[in-house]
Protein backbone atom coordinates (compact mmCIF):
# COMPACT_ATOMS: atom_id res chain seq x y z
CA UNK A 1 0.00 0.00 0.00
CA UNK A 2 1.20 3.77 -0.95
CA UNK A 3 1.43 6.49 1.33
CA UNK A 4 -1.34 8.49 -0.78
CA UNK A 5 -3.56 4.83 -0.27
CA UNK A 6 -2.58 4.52 3.21
CA UNK A 7 -3.53 8.41 3.86
CA UNK A 8 -7.02 8.58 2.25
CA UNK A 9 -8.28 5.27 4.34
CA UNK A 10 -6.85 7.00 7.26
CA UNK A 11 -9.43 9.74 6.53
CA UNK A 12 -12.23 7.79 5.67
CA UNK A 13 -11.87 5.45 8.63
CA UNK A 14 -11.49 8.77 10.83
CA UNK A 15 -14.30 10.54 9.24
CA UNK A 16 -16.43 7.43 9.99
CA UNK A 17 -15.04 6.94 13.75
CA UNK A 18 -15.90 11.16 14.41
CA UNK A 19 -19.46 10.63 12.66
CA UNK A 20 -19.91 7.74 15.13
CA UNK A 21 -18.84 9.68 17.86
CA UNK A 22 -21.09 13.05 16.91
CA UNK A 23 -24.30 10.83 16.52
CA UNK A 24 -23.75 9.42 19.95
CA UNK A 25 -22.86 12.55 21.36
CA UNK A 26 -26.64 13.99 19.45
CA UNK A 27 -28.25 10.58 20.99
CA UNK A 28 -27.40 11.09 24.68
CA UNK A 29 -27.34 14.90 24.98
CA UNK A 30 -31.24 14.22 22.85
CA UNK A 31 -31.97 12.25 25.57
CA UNK A 32 -30.92 14.14 28.75
CA UNK A 33 -33.43 17.13 26.97
CA UNK A 34 -36.05 14.71 27.08
CA UNK A 35 -35.43 13.55 30.23
CA UNK A 36 -34.98 17.66 32.01
CA UNK A 37 -38.04 18.20 30.07
CA UNK A 38 -40.33 15.36 31.88
CA UNK A 39 -38.75 16.67 35.51
CA UNK A 40 -39.74 19.67 34.40
CA UNK A 41 -43.04 19.10 33.75
CA UNK A 42 -43.78 17.12 36.80
CA UNK A 43 -42.69 20.01 38.80
CA UNK A 44 -45.24 22.55 37.03
CA UNK A 45 -48.04 20.03 37.57
CA UNK A 46 -47.26 19.92 41.30
CA UNK A 47 -46.57 23.01 41.52
CA UNK A 48 -49.82 23.63 39.75
CA UNK A 49 -52.02 20.80 41.84
CA UNK A 50 -50.56 22.54 45.25
CA UNK A 51 -52.03 26.10 44.42
CA UNK A 52 -55.40 24.59 43.33
CA UNK A 53 -55.52 22.96 47.24
CA UNK A 54 -54.49 26.55 48.65
CA UNK A 55 -57.35 28.23 46.69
Amino acid sequence: MDAGLAGLLGGVIGAAVGAIGATASAYITGRKAEQQARIQVQAQLAQAQWQLRLE
